[in-house]
């Protein structure tokens, strides 16, 4: 994994606004190791939610993975607000 590379491009998304992120990379069902740095790298750039495929879902189909990790990136910042404002 070329980390500086992954730095300038979540930079890059970060830098346009976008503070969810959705990791899922296609061999990451037997090796995590690479989701694991990238959500690493995130969370030193600030991205308030980041989720990763193979902790979500860990199968070896990619795109239900893919999915799991989307739905968990866009969902969570939602019900977190809305848990937030039933409370109070």
């Amino acid at each position: 994994i070329d980390e500086a590379k992954v730095r300038a491009d979540l930079q890059a998304i970060y830098d346009k606004g976008v503070r969810c992120l959705a990791i899922c990379l296609v061999h990451s069902y037997t090796f995590p190791r690479h989701e694991l740095v990238v959500a690493d790298i995130a969370r030193e750039l600030g991205f308030e939610q980041i989720s990763i495929s193979s902790q979500l879902s860990p199968q070896i189909k990619a795109v239900p993975r893919a999915t799991s990790a989307s739905a968990d990136a866009y969902l969570n910042p939602v019900l977190g607000a809305y848990l937030q404002g039933f409370f109070k």
